[in-house]
């Protein structure tokens, strides 16, 4: 899994079975709306349809990529299961003569020590294991690009073009809210 071409903007996903060419995802726009997302507490009504056009694209495309992930995740559960059913139904039971003859019995840990020595095996619980991890990437982007878009159609509902001050009556003075002197007394205001 890495990022190839493109000024980086391509990760490179291992396909379910091994062997395959890669699988490659342009992250360009999911990379844009990660740069973008603090743009959220700045939006305005102006600004607004442009970054939720782009959290809402990056959130389409990342569901996508997930669907093309999960579907090799699966494929490689399936792949590793099947190496795991090899070493158990054909591997083990020609080691387990050998360690008979030294008079060790085959048990559940052996037999779990001859899966994680197998390299197919262990390459298909590579790739599986990499698939899991893009899969979080993708399944966390979404969530965030959905909730960021939200986030800004919400933050420029609530928002004018000037902000509204908490005037308070008197001359020189936006607030009324008790503060605590420099000795920790608490004031009301700036007049106390």
């Amino acid at each position: 899994m890495n990022d190839i071409a493109n000024n980086g903007n391509v990760l490179s996903v291992p396909k379910g079975t091994p062997g395959i060419e890669p699988l490659h995802l342009d992250m360009t726009v999911l990379y844009e709306a990660d740069r973008r997302m603090h743009e959220i507490r700045l939006v305005s009504k102006a600004t607004c349809q442009e970054l939720g056009g782009l959290f809402n694209q990056a959130c389409n495309l990342a569901g996508k990529y997930l669907a093309y992930v999960k579907y090799e995740l699966l494929k490689a559960e399936k792949n590793h299961n099947l190496n795991r059913a090899t070493v158990i139904l054909e591997k083990a039971p020609l080691e387990a003569m050998k360690l008979k003859a030294v008079g060790i019995k085959l048990n559940e840990d052996i037999r779990e020590a001859l899966i994680a020595k197998d390299a197919e095996c262990d390459q298909s619980l590579e790739i599986l294991n990499a698939l899991k991890a893009v899969e979080a990437l993708l399944t966390s982007s979404y969530w965030s690009y959905k909730a960021a878009y939200e986030s800004a159609d919400e933050n420029a509902s609530n928002r004018t073009n000037a902000p509204t001050p908490q005037v308070n009556g008197h001359v020189g003075q936006t607030f009324d809210v008790p503060q605590s002197n420099f000795m920790g007394k608490k004031q009301g205001g700036f007049n106390g």
